[in-house]
């Protein structure tokens, strides 16, 4: 039996919110909203690419348990334990996104 396949570990969505918050500071670098990609610079300290390889691996790993969740070829129990396993990998990586953003939070205030 398979359960919640599109079910979000805790520390997954706190990396995607975090994530998209940052994200959005960027791109408003490139509409030229220099105050908010200035916050950018000052907050992340230019890591945004570590965090974009982060979420692109998190997209990664998604995508696939999705597509393996739509196999039907694959015995149920065997299928439960590669989704377990993505989703296992998937929170690993999302905490340490998690991490390098409080160490990115942490280094700009000075602590």
């Amino acid at each position: 039996m398979i359960r919640f396949p599109s079910a979000r570990p805790e520390s997954v969505q706190d990396f995607e919110d975090r994530y998209k918050v940052a994200d959005n500071i960027q791109n408003s670098l490139k509409q030229g909203d220099i105050d908010q990609a200035v916050s950018l610079q000052n907050r992340y300290q230019m890591n945004m690419d570590r965090l974009k390889g982060v979420d692109k691996a998190i997209q990664n790993v998604n995508a696939t348990i999705q597509k393996v969740y739509q196999v039907p070829d694959i015995d149920p129990t065997q299928k439960r334990q590669l989704i377990d396993s993505m989703m296992f990998e998937m929170v690993s990586m999302a905490k340490g996104g998690n991490r390098l953003m409080d160490e990115f939070e942490k280094k700009k205030r000075g602590n």
